[in-house]
């Protein structure tokens, strides 16, 4: 059966859809509506779930602050370079790119939540506008309005272009670096900036590695082992990547003897150990069958962040876009082009299959980098069994017509499907949108201690807030026995203790022998502790925030 459908899609002529322009004023009708579109959606949505701020939304907005007064990438305020028990440095995990980018609209008021979205809200537009016409040079008007309109309608996409997160500027920078690869297989000059993409992704992600891996072992199967001599843009790519990522590079050199070090690709993905450490204590035939397991726990997953609806028709969907994807790639005309958008579909998928079953998490978003190369190829295999199948009945020129007023009259009627949980966005100036518990701790930390004081607080889901506060912050550690936290807490020079229904849920063999949670009650102290002194308890019921000071000399413990 599949070996009938690629035969089949071989012998359509792919040059036609390539070679058929459009009306003018329709495609320039199509980007004023996407563009319109996207602008009131996103605004919409960015006053969406601001109540509770999850991911690492927090973290980048408490990193770039730290930036932006001079402290450098540091998360929690603390030492960087010397992560103890369970507390991992920002630097050590997130790439700086991104970071630099908000630390030139940070500040300390709630209104750098609003900024940070509007960022990744344009950055979005600057994506849809590159796919688009960088798309209609390569595949034509028609599979660039396709693509572009899949990446528009994406709900993953949609998502990530107001949340604080670096994935709108990577998928932006991945794309471009896709791009200028395939053009510089056929002119070396393309492949310096296909390096400085790639850089600017690595700087971004540390995802964005894949492309330089993708680039190396496509030219090594194109060219084989004379790549260098036959392709002199091989080594302009590697020394313009090598140099825009250099600062990178350089700094982990220095600081971990490893310049591609990363906290959650060296350790994370081997399963907090690292990567020859794995090999030798695991045998191919358990590593093929974690791979496969992996495998079957993210595709499904995948599907629907590939999909434009979360109902039955919205997989249904995705399944038949991956198979005109893997259809279309197979008979692309370009060997080039084919075998490096392979390379890269394929290290990304099979990694974030590894990192699923390794983390058991929420991993199908790392693959949203490759999701306008997917809707392109995806859209242009679409188009080829159109002209193959319709034009028997209609000319050409009405059938592209036809298709692309039909994606301009869907782009006018587009919207996502949940407009639930929505704020204003006069919320997100004044700061009302902080819940009420939080904005109680930040009023407290704000009046009774000072930038230089250090507070134990964490682990909590609900409190990402502290860009405001910018109170150095330290987890109550998890591996510690309890005779082991005071000695954490003093080498840490804690000065209070918050502790959240969240924290005792997370610490409960910590925390548990002193403080156990009643539902009408709340948070209730049933036993002393020795060195904590109560100084603040929430008066609303059930009480959910207990503050303490923290005041144990070395010689006062027993």
């Amino acid at each position: 059966m599949f070996y009938e459908i690629f035969s089949y899609f071989k012998g359509l002529n792919k040059e036609l859809i390539k070679t058929y322009a459009l009306h003018p004023w329709l495609v320039w009708l199509f980007l004023v509506i996407i563009t319109i579109q996207s602008l009131i959606w996103g605004f919409l949505f960015i006053g969406r779930d601001l109540s509770y701020i999850i991911g690492d939304q927090g973290a980048y907005l408490e990193t770039a602050t730290h930036l932006k007064n001079g402290e450098g990438f540091v998360f929690y305020g603390l030492d960087p370079h010397n992560p103890k028990d369970d507390l991992v440095s920002t630097e050590n995990n997130r790439h700086p790119l991104y970071i630099l980018l908000l630390s030139l609209f940070a500040s300390e008021e709630p209104i750098f939540f609003f900024k940070a979205k509007l960022i990744n809200l344009f950055t979005f537009l600057v994506l849809l506008l590159y796919v688009f016409f960088l798309a209609k040079k390569m595949f034509g008007d028609l599979v660039a309005m396709g693509g572009t309109f899949l990446v528009f309608t994406s709900r993953t996409f949609n998502y990530f272009s107001n949340t604080v997160a670096c994935e709108p500027l990577l998928v932006l920078f991945t794309f471009l670096a896709w791009y200028f690869i395939v053009k510089g297989f056929k002119e070396d000059k393309y492949l310096i900036l296909g390096g400085v993409f790639s850089g600017l992704a690595y700087l971004t992600k540390g995802s964005g590695l894949l492309i330089a891996i993708a680039f190396i072992l496509s030219s090594l199967i194109i060219y084989k082992r004379d790549v260098i001599n036959k392709k002199r843009g091989f080594l302009l790519y590697l020394l313009f990547f090598l140099l825009v990522s250099s600062p990178l590079l350089l700094r982990n050199i220095a600081q971990f003897k490893d310049p591609f070090y990363n906290f959650a690709t060296t350790h994370l993905f081997w399963g907090n150990t690292t990567f020859f450490h794995y090999l030798k204590e695991h045998s191919l035939a358990e590593i093929m069958a974690r791979l496969c397991t992996g495998v079957s726990l993210m595709t499904p997953y995948f599907i629907q962040e590939l999909s434009i609806s979360s109902k039955f028709i919205g997989p249904f969907l995705s399944i038949l876009l991956l198979l005109f994807f893997v259809t279309s790639i197979d008979v692309d005309e370009d060997r080039e082009r084919r075998v490096f958008t392979l390379f890269l579909f394929s290290l990304f998928y099979l990694s974030v299959c590894w990192f699923t079953y390794m983390v058991r998490g929420w991993c199908s978003r790392f693959l949203l980098p490759i999701f306008p190369v997917i809707y392109l190829y995806s859209m242009r295999g679409v188009f080829l069994f159109l002209e193959d199948k319709v034009t028997k009945i209609v000319r050409r020129e009405t059938l592209n017509n036809s298709l692309a007023l039909l994606l301009i009259i869907l782009s006018l009627f587009f919207s996502p499907e949940k407009l639930i949980n929505l704020a204003p966005l006069s919320s997100l100036l004044d700061g009302s949108f902080i819940p009420p518990r939080s904005q109680r701790i930040i009023g407290w930390l704000k009046l009774n201690t000072t930038k230089e004081d250090v507070v134990c607080f964490g682990p909590d889901d609900q409190f990402m807030y502290n860009w405001i506060t910018q109170r150095k912050m330290v987890a109550l550690p998890s591996s510690l026995p309890f005779e082991q936290v005071n000695d954490y807490l003093r080498k840490y020079t804690v000065k209070y203790i918050i502790i959240t229904r969240d924290t005792l849920r997370y610490r409960q063999e910590i925390l548990g022998r002193f403080l156990f949670w009643d539902e009408g009650s709340g948070l209730v102290q049933h036993e002393e502790i020795q060195g904590w002194r109560l100084v603040y308890r929430d008066r609303d019921k059930p009480t959910n925030l207990l503050i303490y000071e923290f005041n144990l000399k070395e010689e006062d413990q027993g």
